[in-house]
């Protein structure tokens, strides 16, 4: 198969070839290919290092199950805790890349930093799984999604 993000990145300012890059790894989750976001993410991390969740989601792709019983919403609050809970947002880049993902795809207030980065990466199929573990109380390990 073709590097699904071939020519991406080609541009002479590394800001916009990370932003271009990532936003092919987010292209690739509503794809379904797991894995193959994790390389974008891990090349827009590459051209950005101050751009941190891009690191993050590069993990937890990697550690994800592809398909559509995908794990990666477990993954992400994994790594997000093995990575000693950094906040999400505190760096200009990422700021930029959550606001315009959860502007475009919609998304509730109610949300942390780390869990308005989930749903703005994640396909409408997880993010109604998402919506429905948020909304049980006795769900305790998406507290961290929660604001």
């Amino acid at each position: 198969m073709a590097n699904a993000f071939e020519g991406v990145g080609q541009s002479a300012d590394p800001q916009t070839t990370a932003m271009r890059l990532y936003l092919a790894g987010v292209s690739l989750l509503q794809a379904g290919r797991v894995k193959e976001a994790a390389r974008a993410f891990g090349a827009a991390h590459h051209s950005n290092p101050h751009l941190e969740t891009a690191a993050l989601l590069t993990f937890a792709c990697l550690k994800a199950k592809e398909g559509e019983d995908t794990d990666l919403l477990e993954q992400v609050v994994q790594t997000w805790q093995e990575m000693k809970s950094p906040d999400v947002v505190a760096h200009a880049p990422d700021r930029l890349i959550v606001e315009l993902l959860t502007d475009v795809k919609g998304c509730s207030t109610s949300l942390s930093p780390l869990g308005r980065l989930a749903w703005g990466v994640l396909p409408p199929s997880q993010q109604a799984r998402m919506a429905q573990l948020l909304n049980d109380a006795t769900c305790r390990w998406v507290d961290p999604l929660r604001e």
